[in-house]
């Protein structure tokens, strides 16, 4: 009696084993097919397109690669690791001799991001100093052998609290080619920039005279490419699921 005791539950576990196997089996499969359907929706141009940030620096633990250009004290900003929007932030002073300085994205910000057309960059910004005012490029985009400004965007930022500005990829924001001033952008340009971008600058200096500013929570939104986004998707449906332990 105790030895078909023993058999009976030795044969359960194996039939419960057998049972969540074959519900792995189909929770993979189904995964798979969903990935695949949502890829092929993307790739073909259907309304189900996945945004994702396409590239993000928050400065939660360093200055993420970032430097700084024109008229600044050094080309290596400052890594601040509290007080930021939250977190740490990156900080920059003005080097007062001419010009204007701006923070330069790194490489994860460029090369194709045909997916952020229609999408946004955001970014905030905080500025102390005293001085008058002056316009020049908000954001500035090179790639294709074209150089894209966007047009100075109100407000200015001040010290307290953080600004926060949106900077919408497509030819219905305030895009210019050459200069803040020259001739609007068209989408066939703004395209040609993203497919091959070369440089991202957000300008970090907004008066005449000393000053400094800090910059956090730079993201690049957008659609990812078909052939990442099939990758991604595949990677998570075929990534092996932790089976329950049984007793």
């Amino acid at each position: 009696m105790i030895q078909l005791m023993r058999l009976d539950f030795v044969f359960s576990r194996v039939g419960r084993h057998v049972d969540a196997t074959a519900n792995l089996r189909r929770t993979q499969a189904t995964i798979t097919v969903a990935a695949l359907s949502l890829v092929l929706s993307v790739a073909i141009g259907g309304n189900d397109r996945v945004v994702a940030q396409l590239a993000e620096s928050d400065f939660s633990i360093n200055d993420e690669g970032w430097l700084v250009s024109g008229d600044a004290t050094s080309s290596a900003p400052t890594y601040v690791g509290t007080g930021g929007n939250p977190g740490g932030y990156l900080n920059a002073t003005d080097l007062t001799v001419g010009g204007v300085w701006f923070w330069d994205a790194p490489a994860e910000f460029l090369g194709d991001k045909s997916g952020a057309y229609g999408f946004s960059l955001t970014y905030d910004l905080r500025m102390r100093g005293s001085g008058p005012l002056f316009d020049d490029s908000d954001v500035i985009l090179d790639g294709g052998g074209l150089s894209l400004h966007l047009a100075p965007t109100p407000p200015v930022p001040v010290n307290v609290p953080w600004t926060v500005y949106s900077a919408l990829l497509s030819d219905a924001e305030d895009w210019h080619v050459g200069s803040s001033g020259g001739p609007a952008a068209t989408q066939s340009q703004i395209q040609t920039v993203l497919a091959s971008l070369t440089r991202l600058r957000i300008r970090g200096e907004f008066i005449t005279g000393s000053d400094n500013g800090d910059l956090d929570n730079v993201v690049l939104n957008g659609v990812p490419e078909p052939a990442c986004l099939a990758l991604l998707l595949l990677g998570l449906a075929l990534r092996p699921l932790r089976a329950r332990r049984f007793v």
